[in-house]
């Protein structure tokens, strides 16, 4: 390595960040409360803040593919270093306040945010965490390990997501509201622990991306009325929708949603 790193750093590096030899692409490397070395990439830059301690990191709009590196080595004992390093994301996502984003827990794995989110104050998402695109998380909700968030879906405050849970698009969770399974599309989910209140109806007919006409809708509710207000068990209800319920685009996603779900929030 082209730094001023000892053997027992460089070994730390590889140890605990994987990191064998110059990293490629932006990297910030820093021992005992020091910068040893930074470099920055065409789509990453990586500066000095001027208010606090710490580091920036611009990721431009666009940017695909690209690591960045931020470790940190301690070899004093009783040191006290306090930084504030901050993240700025493109692709038009905005992330408020207070928010924590925790990185995922194995080797290829990732906590990911797709394009166009919106993190509203004090959100927590923990590893591996995953948002598709056009998600709005609302103020202080907290989603678990390995929870997964489809398109266009709203958690408003506080809601919070057990680990690995799974929500369909266009699904509406409202304020409060504890999940502990799977979330199918299309729905909205109210009360503490969280239940089924419905079909999104308003959203889905009124939304600038994907707007469905009536008669759609009224196929989403008929499907779920066999789900949740009847007495067949998960798998009659799908036979059912499947005998009963014209087929289309989104019947089909609510079977394949179901399908590969361990289990829906009832």
């Amino acid at each position: 390595m082209a730094v001023d790193l000892s053997p027992i750093d460089e070994s730390l590096l590889a140890t605990i960040a994987n990191i064998h030899g110059m990293p490629k692409g932006a990297f910030n490397i820093r021992r005992d409360g020091q910068l040893v070395e930074r470099h920055n990439s065409a789509y990453v830059e990586i500066s000095t803040k001027t208010d606090n301690p710490g580091i920036d990191i611009k990721v431009k709009p666009g940017t695909k593919g690209e690591s960045v590196f931020i470790p940190v080595i301690v070899t004093q004992s009783g040191l006290k270093d306090v930084v504030y390093n901050t993240f700025y994301i493109g692709d038009d996502c905005d992330i408020r306040e207070n928010v924590v984003i925790a990185r995922a827990t194995h080797k290829g794995d990732a906590t990911t945010i797709g394009n166009h989110c919106f993190l509203m104050d004090g959100v927590h998402l923990c590893h591996d965490v995953k948002l598709d695109d056009w998600v709005l998380i609302g103020i202080k909700a907290t989603l678990a390990g390995g929870a997964h968030v489809d398109s266009y879906t709203i958690l408003s405050t506080n809601a919070q997501l057990q680990q690995n849970v799974h929500v369909g698009s266009w699904s509406f969770i409202q304020s409060g509201c504890r999940v502990s399974k799977d979330v199918p599309p299309y729905i909205i989910m109210a009360g503490n622990p969280a239940k089924y209140h419905g079909v999104n109806a308003q959203i889905l007919r009124q939304n600038d991306k994907q707007p469905l006409d009536d008669r759609t809708i009224r196929h989403i509710m008929n499907a779920y009325y066999l789900i949740y207000q009847t007495s067949y068990s998960l798998e009659d209800a799908t036979e059912k929708i499947i005998e009963q319920v014209p087929t289309g685009p989104q019947i089909e996603q609510i079977l394949e949603f179901v399908k590969h779900s361990k289990g829906l929030t009832k």
